[in-house]
């Protein structure tokens, strides 16, 4: 219950990750595991500086180096906790990292990013593009979905950027035309 945002962004990125997963043929099992880390990717933020993580303006750069450690304050916490396994702690430390090694905390590469934590990569990105932020405002789904698309194969996993854009509506059912 940090904050409002964090929880339905955390929500929204499961549920996203999810549909992924079952386009993708994941068994049961490996359903829940994913969900696990995708509700749970961003728990490493309640180590952050409230101040830091609402502040409206454009972060120095040592207070974005602050927030980069959400992701390994996430794996300890999760790697702690015995209810979640290690596939949660992996997605938590994995889900910034991007196909051309250019993410963080480790500038890991395609292969070496678990595909749970380029599953969630995807849907968090996607989500946060979609979400009004205390320093810039949502943009719609449409271009949203047009950004995602050009990360593909660099940034974010092809083959799951294109399974996303295939089962996700640019307009869910009850907000077509709404941005």
């Amino acid at each position: 219950s940090f904050d409002s945002y964090t929880f339905e962004h955390s929500v929204n990125v499961c549920i996203i990750s999810i549909i992924i997963g079952i386009a993708l043929d994941l068994n049961m099992l490996r359903l829940r595991d994913l969900g696990a880390g995708a509700l749970l990717h961003d728990i490493g933020k309640l180590r952050i500086p409230e101040e830091i993580l609402k502040k409206p303006f454009r972060l120095t750069v040592e207070e974005f180096e602050e927030v980069k450690k959400h992701t390994i304050y996430a794996y300890e916490i999760l790697k702690s906790n015995k209810s979640f396994g290690n596939i949660a702690s992996y997605i938590a430390l994995e889900h910034h990292e991007r196909c051309d090694g250019s993410g963080y905390p480790y500038q890991l590469k395609r292969n070496s990013i678990h595909l749970y934590s380029r599953i969630v990569a995807v849907a968090d990105v996607f989500n946060a593009l979609t979400s009004d932020r205390v320093y810039r405002k949502k943009m719609d789904k449409q271009n949203a979905f047009k950004y995602i698309i050009s990360l593909g194969n660099h940034h974010l996993d092809k083959e799951v950027t294109d399974v996303f854009v295939k089962y996700m509506d640019i307009y869910p059912i009850g907000i077509a035309g709404e941005n």
